[in-house]
């Protein structure tokens, strides 16, 4: 896989293309000067991930995976409505580059799942000289008789999936669509917070703002800088608590923190 940079400042597209470079994601990185050089360049190569600003009018190519830049939450929005699949706000940190790089390690793994499922489909269907819709029942049927009372099933981008609440680290909103972060990859889902909240059984999540959501399995600890507190997950990856939530969940009961020195 292989990653194109179109942006019109060339700092912006240096710091990304060095950021990027860092992962083992991409074959090659390459800076390219204008949007018009986007398509020829993506055709060239089976799969590409375009880094472009958000107002940019995209190829409408199959393979062509569209991460937005902008500057605000209204960039943001305006680009998940145009189907891009993730956004960076600039001024590029390393931490939202990390998690961007996640997100698109779990649909490269998601797309390689989902041909796997098709081919093992085929099979089966040949196997038993059925039709899909009956080889769909019958998988239903046995999924059935041993499913778990806990499972979720969420429907993202890529089609229906079932989760167990212990698997999800955390769940960040960015505007209509839901950011679930799992043990194995990242799942982005087309519904609310709330919603999500209230299917989850379990108390071991805890809010810490109007749009996030953590699981304190995997919490390693809580951090205090000045008068602020933020919750830092166990792979590094840290969430501010605001007041609000502050005072109503994470007073009681107590959880471990660790106040720099």
């Amino acid at each position: 896989m292989n990653a194109l940079i179109c942006l019109p400042c060339a700092s912006q597209s240096m710091a990304l293309y060095k950021m990027l470079c860092q992962y083992n994601t991409y074959d090659k990185v390459e800076q390219v000067a204008t949007p018009h050089e986007i398509p020829s360049r993506h055709e060239q190569e089976r799969e590409t991930v375009v880094f472009c600003m958000s107002n940019t009018t995209m190829p409408t190519t199959q393979r062509a995976i569209w991460i937005a830049i902008g500057c605000n939450n209204s960039d943001a929005l305006k680009a998940y409505e145009q189907n891009a699949t993730g956004f960076l706000c600039y001024p590029f940190s390393a931490q939202q580059v990390a998690k961007l790089d996640s997100l698109l390690v779990a649909k490269i793994a998601l797309e390689k799942r989902q041909q796997q499922y098709q081919h093992m489909l085929q099979g089966l269907c040949k196997q038993y000289g059925l039709a899909k819709p009956a080889v769909l029942s019958m998988l239903k049927q046995r999924y059935l008789q041993h499913a778990d009372d806990d499972l979720m099933s969420i429907k993202s981008d890529d089609g229906w999936l079932c989760l167990h609440p212990n698997e999800i680290k955390w769940i960040e909103a960015a505007g209509d669509y839901m950011c679930i972060q799992t043990v194995s990859q990242n799942i982005v889902a087309r519904t609310t917070l709330c919603d999500l909240i209230a299917r989850l059984k379990s108390t071991d999540f805890l809010r810490c703002s109007r749009s996030v959501v953590v699981n304190t399995r995997f919490l390693k600890e809580t951090q205090t800088k000045g008068n602020r507190v933020h919750a830092v997950m166990t792979d590094g990856i840290t969430f501010r608590v605001s007041q609000k939530y502050l005072n109503l969940h994470w007073q009681t009961p107590p959880i471990v923190t660790n106040r720099p020195a």
